[in-house]
């Protein structure tokens, strides 16, 4: 009976330490949100509207109005929510409760993941009693325990150790076919819970079958070794066929943002992220430790002294061989060196070497460059850095009983077990108390008296999109709109409740093509809209607007709606097709020739004030085939910096603000993404510094075909400062870029110029023509 103590202590002291930190979370399962800000609102949104309301197992509805988009890139746990959509179908509870269930089942992970990691470490040759105490501390400190709180999909510690297992069991029984088979729905599984952490398995598996498929002295091949890798391999090529044949979306970009952006460095592996440890370390730096919140993977303080150690002695025994019998490498499994390196590599991968060193180098790569948060691949480094340890300690504990030193030994394990578990308490101290904080507004009865009653101001079926106010659009890099949190957050749970989809989006790689036409809504009413043909019907727009301030293309688009619903915290409009499309354009053009007489004449210009500063540029003087009027614009690559215009001290005025607009193409690819900025730089000569005052392109509410107006304000801080307006992408940029008419004029100040000829009127660097903008419906 004794070799059944271990198992049972495990399973009670893991369910004793879930209950610990974690027993109020599952008693209200159901009732809260584990956040309700960011990616997590939207993750819960994506998941609970797919099975409260899509009629499709791969198309998602809720958001990105009219066109939709895939369920896998809306981030909806694709497995999970389609499996509680048909079991929803005779089992009202799934739907109803399905926050619930998808919280518990965070949580449970966490159980299983105690489980997996006892039965991995046995799988080692690793005692009962060391494995009972690295287990517990290998699941409190798995790094994924901070995705709970956002990255739901990517929050399941125990995918990796589980996988590793059945691969482990696979390679020591190649021709076993259970554990192939186990290992392919495995691999199949995650892949489609979230295909990063699908990739990141396999990927890590794929290494370590590779590495033992290659024959080495006294080791045969096997061709089961064959099947494996296929059975690791194919659910990518199942996940990629059926995404290629699912997806009726096109004009993805190819060239995503992001793989610089959140890659790992020593420091997130090696040196904690909280706790005492932590805050020491910031004491003896001041503060200087800035780790990556995507690659947190911190091993612990006593792996990381083994792996150092293991370190020395291993530069050691080929520089002092003689010396080698004092301090030996405690590991001679072969699995575990091969998972070490495979880990190992993936780790490099995460510090985006050799990408990094040699940036041109991920040019040559596309497929990589889609991985926008490589610091994610340390996790797989985590748990073979954990079974090493233990099989260290292990083999130092038989080397030191032989030596009738084993108390010494059985204290080290003690200490190191104890360390692991201490380090780890933060963790799920602070998780467990944030996650239990906001209330599961997916539950109508959990919601505030003004949601009810805004809710019950509105019939759903009166309505075919909601349109939030203020506007955000997240999704393609190329067109896009900033995400407010309270916007967010209310145009999802008005939308969940009423089934009605939104127009606005919180996705990834979404259709460039209907991210322009999503964007372009707000522009203003003088310009085509052309997403009104592909609205399916006649129905009004429901403005959902929330409380934060509306920029004033925003404005003016809310005052065209009508009024039913108001309170502290939001309003609700109804916008008809026609209202929509009503162009103001003839209005403006009448008010100009009506005041015109009380304009004052600038030049080529009339201006609402006499004595504002007015600068203009339509780059004529720069001959290009690509422009937006006249003869000329400026043209030349998105690379580095391009000078659009520069001026001399004294041109602008210390408390005065200036409003800036420029005419940029976006008719081709990667025109205005990549994190492509537009600076109004300030020099002071004093300290040799600049000033920045950043703008994004992308973010343009203003679209007129393959033309998109960068708009920004900016004060100058000295008006002995000279200022530059330039435009600033990366260095490994081929993108063509080209601008043209670039205007700058004091706020309040409006700035005209009207063309008879063509009936068209310049209006603060907009051109509005007689009869312009979308037919009125």
């Amino acid at each position: 009976m004794k070799k059944f103590i271990p198992p049972v202590i495990l399973l009670l002291a893991s369910a004793a330490i879930i209950w610990l930190f974690y027993g109020q979370a599952i008693l209200s399962a159901d009732n809260i949100l584990f956040s309700d800000e960011g990616d997590a609102i939207k993750n819960y949104f994506s998941y609970a509207w797919h099975i409260a309301h899509d009629s499709s197992c791969v198309n998602f509805q809720g958001m990105n109005y009219p066109y939709g988009e895939h369920l896998i890139y809306a981030d909806g746990h694709p497995a999970l929510s389609n499996s509680l959509r048909m079991l929803s179908a005779r089992f009202e509870f799934f739907n109803t409760h399905s926050i619930g269930v998808l919280n518990l089942i965070m949580v449970f992970s966490i159980f299983l993941t105690f489980i997996t990691c006892y039965f991995l470490l046995r799988e080692f040759d690793i005692s009962t009693w060391i494995s009972l105490l690295f287990s517990f501390g290998m699941a409190l400190l798995a790094p994924q325990i901070f995705r709970m709180t956002g990255h739901f999909a990517l929050s399941y510690s125990v995918a990796i150790p589980l996988a590793w297992l059945l691969a482990i069991k696979a390679l020591k029984s190649p021709g076993n076919a259970i554990f192939g088979i186990l290992l392919f729905l495995s691999c199949l599984l995650w892949m489609f819970i979230h295909a990063y952490l699908g990739i990141i398995v396999i990927s890590f598996l794929s290494l370590l079958i590779i590495f033992e498929m290659i024959p080495v002295s006294g080791k045969k091949f096997h061709p089961g070794y064959l099947l494996l890798l296929a059975a690791v391999v194919l659910p990518v090529i199942i996940f990629y066929l059926s995404l290629i044949l699912t997806d009726v979306h096109t004009g993805r970009t190819v060239n995503p943002s992001g793989f610089f952006f959140y890659n790992a460095e020593i420091d997130d592996v090696f040196i904690p992220h909280q706790g005492l440890f932590r805050e020491l370390l910031d004491r003896l730096t001041g503060n200087i430790i800035n780790q990556e919140w995507e690659a947190r993977s911190y091993v612990g303080f006593s792996t990381t002294i083994i792996l150092l150690a293991s370190l020395i002695a291993l530069i050691t025994r080929h520089i002092v061989p003689k010396r080698t019998g004092r301090f030996v490498i405690y590991t001679t499994d072969r699995y575990l060196k091969l998972s070490l390196l495979s880990a190992f590599i993936l780790l490099l991968f995460a510090m985006a070497f050799p990408f990094k060193q040699i940036p041109g180098m991920i040019e040559a790569f596309p497929v990589l460059k889609q991985f926008r948060a490589t610091g994610r691949f340390t996790w797989p480094f985590f748990f073979t850095a954990m079974v090493f340890s233990a099989i260290f300690l292990q083999n130092l504990h038989k080397n030191l009983k032989v030596k009738n030193k084993k108390y010494i030994s059985i204290f080290l394990i003690l200490v190191v077990a104890a360390l692991n578990i201490a380090e780890a308490i933060p963790y799920h101290s602070t998780t467990s108390k944030a996650i239990i904080k906001s209330p599961n507004h997916f539950r109508k009865d959990l919601l505030p008296d003004n949601y009810i009653s805004a809710l019950n101001a509105i019939k759903p079926d009166d309505f075919q999109a909601i349109v939030s106010l203020p506007f955000y659009y997240f999704g393609s890099e190329s067109f896009s709109r900033p995400r407010n949190s309270e916007a967010v957050r209310t145009s999802m749970i008005i939308s969940y409740h009423t089934g009605i989809p939104l127009v606005n989006a919180y996705l990834t790689r979404t259709s460039i093509a209907e991210s322009k036409n999503i964007v372009q809504l707000i522009s203003p009413d003088y310009y085509t809209k052309e997403i009104i043909a592909d609205l399916p019907c006649l129905k009004p727009l429901l403005l959902v607007k929330s409380s934060a301030d509306l920029t004033i293309n925003e404005q003016d688009l809310l005052k065209k709606g009508a009024l039913f619903y108001k309170d502290h915290e939001l309003g609700l409009y109804s916008l008809s097709l026609g209202d929509l499309t009503r162009n103001s354009g003839r209005d403006i053009i009448d008010l100009f020739q009506q005041q015109r007489h009380t304009l004052t004449r600038r030049g080529k210009f009339y201006a609402t004030d006499s004595s504002s500063l007015i600068f203009f540029t339509s780059y004529d003087d720069r001959p290009s085939a690509i422009r937006l009027e006249g003869e000329g614009a400026f043209s030349s690559i998105k690379r580095g910096e391009n000078i659009l215009a520069e001026f001399s001290p004294e041109t602008f005025a210390e408390g005065k603000e200036y409003h800036l607009s420029v005419w940029m193409h976006n008719g081709v690819p990667d025109a205005l993404n990549l994190w492509f900025r537009l600076i109004i730089g300030e020099y002071d000569e004093r300290v040799g510094k600049w000033h920045s005052t950043v703008y994004f392109p992308e973010e343009a509410e203003t679209i007129d075909g393959d033309w998109s107006l960068a708009e920004g304000v900016f004060q100058v801080r000295d008006a002995r400062h000279k200022i530059r307006i330039i435009t600033k992408g990366s260095q490994a940029e081929k993108a063509p870029f080209h601008a043209d008419n670039l205007l700058i004029r004091e706020s309040g100040t409006d700035v005209y110029r009207f063309d008879e000829p063509s009936q068209t009127l310049f209006y603060n660097n907009h051109r509005i023509r007689d009869g312009s903008g979308t037919p009125s419906l």
